[in-house]
């Protein structure tokens, strides 16, 4: 248990004194009021038995008046008549020193200095004692940042000084740090709140912790809040001034990711977005879309509005009408598309056909020739016979009238 002082005491005992001194009879009773707490610093409501006495000196030894008491604090306050019990020490002359004890509690210390003069009494100090003090409602001490401060007494005895280190009631009945309290921030009742952003109260005065996911300051000014939308915006995209490519496209930001949507004719071929849609499709590399490289073989590639075409060098041609493999065609050549394309040499009987500068003709095969000098009809002859005997009117007569693998030859031998 402890028992708090305070100066309403030595004002009741200073008025009381003046009383007496009108009557011009030394005093009966002081009046004595006091708080008592117990070790969590809440106010005592329940009966309490004090013990005061009086010493004459500031030690506190052997004291030269006790009396006992039973209060009932209300809300820790109480409030007694000194003298009632046991008779106040006479004459009432000198200074006395008064010391109060909680139950079985230490006396308190230090004592408090009682100075009279004759029979009128005021209330004094010994240099260095200390009373607690508190201005709110006694209920409220204790009660969250609610504590009572101190008073010193002044070095020449006089009386106590100011309040120091009390913190009363600020804000409806508690007491609360305006230096940090966003609900209430330098003042009772302002309340830090800002757009799209978590609120802090440093040094009693409201500033943005951090803006909520999604949102960005990006103007710098506090007052509105986090006012970007960092998911959406394409000139602050994921962060502030972080701003999309609009390079031959039109840029747009999903979930703080920059994407672009291409022109027409244009196109995002190298997969990065810092630089857009950075390639034509209307080069011969990327026609019509990115990898699309027009072939150039035996020819001359071009890309018009994103579709490949060629132009074929001389005697070449792209016959197959695919772009994909050039001029595919060797005009002077080749016997199915000689000198233009689809022109073919012709096939006849017993004979190659070919191609050779751009012009068919006919080689008769092998024991074959055309001795009609008529290619309609190919190489109708053979020329393993008596009459064509390895070529063309070459007759085997008298006894080399026999033709063997194109030679004229004797049966007899």
């Amino acid at each position: 248990m402890k028992s708090s002082r305070c100066l309403v005491p030595a004002i009741s005992l200073f008025l009381f004194c003046l009383v007496q001194l009108l009557y011009a009879a030394p005093p009966r009773t002081i009046s004595y009021q006091g708080y008592l707490q117990d070790e969590t610093g809440k106010p005592v409501t329940v009966p309490t038995s004090l013990t005061f006495r009086l010493y004459s000196t500031s030690s506190g030894v052997g004291p030269v008046w006790t009396e006992s008491r039973s209060v009932t604090p209300a809300n820790g306050v109480y409030s007694v008549g000194l003298g009632q019990t046991s008779p106040l020490p006479t004459p009432f002359n000198r200074q006395y020193y008064l010391g109060v004890q909680a139950g079985v509690d230490p006396e308190l210390r230090p004592l408090q200095m009682l100075m009279a003069v004759p029979y009128a009494l005021h209330a004094g100090c010994y240099p260095g004692d200390m009373l607690n003090c508190y201005s709110g409602p006694p209920e409220t001490m204790n009660v969250g940042l609610c504590k009572a401060g101190v008073r010193t007494c002044t070095p020449d005895g006089s009386g106590f000084g100011t309040c120091v280190g009390e913190f009363a009631p600020n804000c409806n009945g508690t007491c609360l740090d305006f230096s940090s309290n966003v609900a209430n921030c330098g003042a009772c009742g302002t309340v830090c709140s800002f757009a799209n952003a978590t609120p802090a109260c440093q040094n009693s005065t409201c500033v943005m912790a951090s803006c909520t996911a999604g949102w960005g300051n990006c103007d710098g000014n506090s007052a509105n809040g986090c006012e970007t939308n960092i998911s959406t915006s394409v000139t602050n995209c994921g962060s502030c001034r972080t701003t999309c490519n609009k390079t031959n496209g039109t840029p747009f930001c999903t979930g703080g990711v920059c994407n672009i949507l291409c022109n027409t004719g244009w196109a995002n071929c190298d997969g990065t977005l810092a630089n857009g849609c950075e390639t034509s499709l209307n080069s011969t590399a990327n026609c019509g879309y990115c990898g699309n490289d027009c072939s150039s073989i035996n020819g001359a590639s071009s890309c018009t509005n994103g579709v490949c075409g060629i132009v074929c060098y001389h005697n070449y041609a792209n016959c197959d009408g695919n772009v994909a493999n050039g001029c595919e065609v060797n005009l002077l050549s080749n016997v199915n598309h000689c000198g233009t394309c689809a022109t073919a040499c012709s096939v006849r009987p017993n004979a190659t056909s070919y191609c050779s500068g751009g012009a068919c003709g006919l080689a008769c095969k092998s024991g074959y020739g055309n001795c009609n000098d008529n290619w309609a009809d190919g190489c109708e002859t053979s020329l393993s016979s008596a009459y064509n005997c390895g070529g063309c009117g070459i007759w085997c007569l008298g006894p080399l009238n026999t033709c063997i693998d194109g030679e004229c030859v004797s049966p007899l031998l």
